[in-house]
Parts: C-alpha cells; structure tokens; sequence
C-alpha cells in the first residue's frame, strides 16, 4: 500500500490557472487502480493511421523512424490522448523468425508465408529475437524519444504479439488442427512463442527491451477463442503474470485484447 502511494505521488500534474489538474497519464494509471475517475480516460489507437496525418503511407510509418516519430507527436498534439499505442504491428515478432510479409500502403503488413506450415517443429530458443533483430532497434528508439517528448504527461503503450497469435503466423491455419491433432506439440509451439515476448531470459525478451525504454504499459495481443475454449492459453497467462511481477506493470491481465480469428 505504501509503495502503491508513493508512485501515485510521483506521477506529474499540470499546473492550470493556479491549480493542479491530473495528466491523461495520471487518469489512465488511476483507472488501472480501479479508482473512481472525473472521466474515461481516451486511448485512441491511431495505429498506421497517424502516418496518414504527416502525408506518409502504412509502409512508411513502419519502417522509418524519423516518419513514426513525426506521427506520433501529430497524433499526440492533434487528439490530445491520455495514452497513445508506439506501433501496432503484430508482424513485427513473426517477421524476425522468419515469416514472409506483404507490405501495403493503407494497413500493416499480413504474414504471407508461415516457415513451420510443412513441419511440426518447434523453433531453437536461439532464435528468440532481441532488442538488435528486425525492426525492433528502430521501434525501441521511437519509444525512447516518445518518452522524453510526451512521457510525463501522456501513458505510451508498448504491444507484442500474444502467443497464439505468433504461433498461427508460424504455423498458419494448421494450428486450429493441431489443437486435435496434437495437443503436446501446440503446447510445445505455445511455449516457445510465450518464450518470445517474456521479460527476462538472460536479455532476450521483448517485452523487457519496451519496458527498459520505459514503457509502463504492455498490451499483448492474443487470437483465438478456441485456445481459450480448451484452456490452452496457459502460456499467455503465464507471459502476463510475468509481466506483472516485478517489472511495475499494473493490472497486466486487464490488456487482453480478444481479436477472434
């Protein structure tokens, strides 16, 4: 209870008129906590969208830093957000480990090839990516300068790619059969992708590279009613419990964002 004051205490107010008034920031960790708030905090996730408010295209946004950057900050000063996602891109993960991706100018890439759909083989843990694989030094660095330019005010929002999902990438459709066919080998794959996001690991882990950026907020998105339906989402859930303890993410569980395939 102490400690739980003591960040409260430490998150910044804005100074209006002689008075102190709560940051998006503050509201958005106040309702976290589950206590009463003057409004609903507003979380618009601008997604590749914010790249159109600068003139840039999905592919554009994705790829060049200096472009996510400059869209961030429009959509940070043109809708004046609580919080604000960095980059929603669910193919960032898959894409390190080996999925082929289709690029388009008006929406994230989709994964077109999935490297385990001729074989049920569950990837080495060397391939974890790091904080150095694919696109992720320029997302981590577009975190960072977020974080200084708005962070006081404003909660940032670092995603991953939940479990199922990134094994669906890998595998493809024959997930869905595989959860028939060969429950051990899901829960195998499972684990392996729940491995990905996991803080910790020696340095590996994602989701610990954006919580050192600092982000404070970590949404994982996970697909798929049936995993839910057969109780195999014990990799999400531990992912989420790892994230939880000691890495001071509040209400970790409350990011689920169910997006049924």
């Amino acid at each position: 209870r102490q400690r739980r004051r003591r960040r409260r205490r430490s998150l910044p107010r804005l100074r209006m008129n002689g008075r102190l008034h709560m940051t998006g920031k503050e509201l958005i960790f106040q309702t976290l906590r589950h206590e009463p708030t003057p409004r609903a905090p507003w979380v618009p996730f601008a997604g590749v969208h914010a790249g159109a408010l600068v003139g840039a295209t999905a592919t554009q946004v994705l790829t060049d830093e200096e472009t996510l950057v400059r869209a961030l900050l429009e959509v940070n000063r043109l809708y004046k957000p609580d919080g604000q996602p960095v980059v929603f891109d669910l193919q960032l993960e898959a894409e390190v480990l080996g999925c082929g991706l289709v690029w388009a100018d008006d929406c994230p890439p989709s994964v077109s090839s999935h490297p385990l759909a001729d074989t049920m083989t569950v990837p080495c843990r060397c391939t974890l990516p790091t904080a150095e694989s694919g696109r992720m030094p320029m997302v981590l660095s577009a975190m960072r300068r977020m974080k200084e330019a708005v962070g006081d005010t404003t909660a940032l929002y670092g995603l991953l790619c939940g479990p199922f999902t990134l094994a669906s990438h890998l595998r493809g459709n024959d997930i869905f059969m595989d959860m028939f066919d060969d429950e051990d080998y899901v829960k195998d794959l499972l684990g392996f992708c729940g491995g990905v996001g996991r803080a910790g690991g020696g340095g590996r882990g994602i989701s610990r590279r954006r919580i050192d950026a600092p982000l404070r907020l970590i949404y994982s998105l996970f697909s798929g009613f049936g995993a839910l339906d057969k109780g195999r989402n014990r990799p999400h859930r531990s992912l989420l419990r790892r994230l939880h303890g000691g890495n001071g993410i509040r209400s970790c569980a409350g990011y689920i964002l169910l997006s049924g395939l």
